[in-house]
């Protein structure tokens, strides 16, 4: 019976493929659902046999079909079905089918099954060894953290799932720490008291941990915690400033959490730590390419660290700590050249913003000569021509343009040239990709497009382009927070003098939406 089944379920896959490649999808669905129903029976008979197409690969292209459709519960079932039944379950992880589970999920917004991740883990986990089931779960969590909106409850369960049943033991305590600054990121809303006390745990672990695990990856996460707990202190002194300047207009609190500031630092000094024992490559051959690959390998994820590093320089910017600012950047700087060839897209990427970011930081203080150096030395890291670059890469073309043609105006050296750059980078079209980064950062060229035009005594094209700033950083902030700051400017117009804690508050309120993008 199975064979006979498995000859039928072909036939009909075979024909609802033509279907489906005609693009006649109400005709395909059918055949293709029938293929998988009989195929799975098949299996399950007492004489199976292998089909032609894996029963993973068969309802992929039901996943296919019903995007197609415009139905988009039933696509998300069809691809937990081919992750179910994907036979590399056991040794990989099938992240292409993670991927489109990812876009469907995506799909249906605010329409997503309650627990959609748990319920897909609890039908492929019986099939699982338990070494597999960490990995499994950390890859859902991974897809979950890719969503535009990441649903904060499956990311809950799925960390809870894992501190619970997988990191428990002293031999993964460096995991568990992990485990606990996700969590931590998860409770800062509405708790950040709790989210505090989840990175003071963390950092506990991690401390007794120093002996147990790689070192990279303990200073690493040690620098993560420190930062998330630096983070949450921040957050934790500004609800307080909120409530009370909202209930009592009180203008004595303290401007700056020092503890949350001491906490970032020390982040830092941990990553530096780090640094130091990474090895410098010499040279451009096979010796510096394993250099660099060991030394990437002392950070659990590379990616994860320069996300927080670059974070945490908004933080430190957005409170006047141009100090901590100028290092994270150099930080971010010398990482790369310790893990990246020095002709790479990633390298040329990241040190041509970081050089140019020290370059405008060191303008800011006076340092005109030493910002000089710091944005030639950013502009040797980027090509000149920008023709065929990576998307990477010309994006960070981009974005040096706009730090240096603002460093231009600042000293009094734009002209017409500088103008037309910035016109030209002022139109979404040039973007690539339609983000929120993408919208802030035609914000900022038009301001300085606006500053250009005032130098040059334009003034209704100035305010034109200020106008236009205003509404797109509007736009991609959240209702509740521009309602905030609304009410915290008539509230302001009718107090005399400057009201520090106001500015703290709404201006924290502004950057938070960028804090929780992070993962």
């Amino acid at each position: 019976a199975g064979v006979k089944e498995g000859l039928v379920a072909a036939r009909l896959y075979a024909f609802g493929t033509l279907l489906y490649q005609s693009e006649r999808y109400d005709q395909a669905l059918p055949l293709l659902e029938r293929a998988c129903t009989l195929s799975e029976r098949g299996q399950q008979s007492p004489h199976p046999s292998d089909t032609p197409v894996p029963l993973s690969t068969q309802y992929l292209l039901v996943y296919f079909c019903k995007h197609k459709q415009q139905d988009d519960l039933g696509a998300l079932q069809a691809v937990e079905n081919a992750i179910i039944h994907s036979k590399d379950l056991l040794t990989t992880i099938p992240s292409s089918l993670f991927e489109h589970y990812s876009y469907a999920l995506g799909r249906l917004g605010e329409k997503t099954p309650a627990t959609p991740f748990p319920s897909l883990l609890d039908k492929i986990q019986p099939a699982l060894p338990p070494e597999r089931k960490s990995t499994l779960v950390e890859a859902l969590l991974k897809v979950c953290q890719s969503q535009k909106a990441p649903p904060v409850h499956t990311q809950r369960s799925l960390v809870s799932h894992l501190l619970d049943n997988a990191y428990n033991t002293d031999a993964q305590a460096v995991a568990r720490a992990r485990m606990l600054i996700e969590q931590s990121k998860l409770e800062r809303q509405p708790s950040a008291e709790g989210a505090t006390q989840l990175c003071r745990q963390a950092i506990d672990i991690l401390k007794l941990a120093k002996g147990a695990s790689t070192p990279g990856h303990v200073l690493d996460e040690l620098g993560k915690a420190h930062a998330w707990l630096g983070i949450t202190l921040i957050e934790a002194h500004q609800m307080g400033l909120a409530a009370s300047y909202r209930d009592t207009q009180a203008k004595s609190l303290t401007r700056q959490p020092e503890d949350g500031v001491r906490a970032l630092r020390i982040a830092l000094s941990f990553w530096f730590k780090l640094l130091e024992s990474l090895q410098v490559p010499t040279n451009l051959g096979v010796g510096a390419d394993s250099v660099r690959n060991d030394n990437k390998q002392m950070f659990f994820s590379l990616e994860s660290t320069l996300q927080t590093l670059r974070l945490l320089a908004d933080i430190s910017a957005f409170m006047d700590d141009i100090g901590s600012y100028i290092n994270v950047h150099k930080l971010i700087v010398r990482i790369m050249i310790a893990v990246s060839a020095p002709n790479s897209d990633a390298f040329r990427s990241e040190a041509g913003q970081g050089y140019a970011a020290i370059g405008q930081a060191y303008h800011s203080l006076g340092f005109v000569n030493k910002a000089s150096m710091f944005f030639k030395k950013a502009k040797s890291c980027l090509p000149s021509d920008e023709t065929g670059l990576s998307t990477v890469l010309s994006r960070a073309c981009r974005r040096f343009r706009l730090m240096h043609i603002h460093y231009h105006v600042d000293t009094g050296r734009a002209d017409a040239s500088d103008a037309e750059t910035m016109e030209a980078l002022c139109h979404p079209d040039q973007q690539a990709g339609k983000g929120q980064d993408d919208t802030l950062f035609v914000a900022h060229a038009k301001l300085v497009l606006s500053s250009i035009y005032a130098s040059q005594g334009l003034l209704a094209p100035a305010m034109r382009e200020s106008r236009d700033a205003v509404d797109l950083i509007s736009a991609s902030l959240p209702a509740d927070i521009l309602d905030y700051t609304r009410a915290a400017k008539r509230d302001d117009a009718h107090t005399v003098g400057d009201s520090p804690t106001s500015s703290w508050v709404s201006n924290w309120e502004l950057l938070q939406p960028f804090v929780d993008c992070v993962q």
